[in-house]
């Protein structure tokens, strides 16, 4: 016999099973600098089978002061609050969109050198 374990999420009070893993940036208020910051640890997430959307939340360009964020799921999925998105206090990314913006620049580098 083949064991496996499925893994789901209750969204809304439906189950849902639970799509491919990736990655997110987790950014903390720093009160030292009045800011936020990313921490260099990659928070690791999961997206729902339905969508497969890889959603990241981060502070928004007019997120000044640590109240103006909310913070969801250390940085996975969408923005929380819709307001909060509307005056530009979060952001959403998508993962595969901020791994390939850090990628380009590392492989034109490269090519460069040969």
């Amino acid at each position: 016999k083949q064991w496996y374990q499925r893994r789901v999420a209750i969204t809304a009070g439906k189950v849902e099973e639970l799509g491919k893993e990736y990655e997110c940036t987790n950014y903390e208020w720093n009160a030292d600098d009045t800011k936020f910051v990313a921490n260099e640890a990659m928070t690791k997430c999961k997206s729902l089978k339905s969508t497969e959307q890889n959603l990241c939340n981060k502070p928004g360009a007019e997120a000044k002061v640590e109240a103006d964020f909310t913070k969801l799921n250390v940085g996975c999925g969408p923005c929380e609050d819709p307001a909060q998105k509307t005056a530009e206090k979060c952001a959403e990314t998508n993962s595969a969109v901020s791994m390939t913006a850090l990628l380009l620049p590392l492989i034109a580098a490269i090519y460069a050198l040969f």
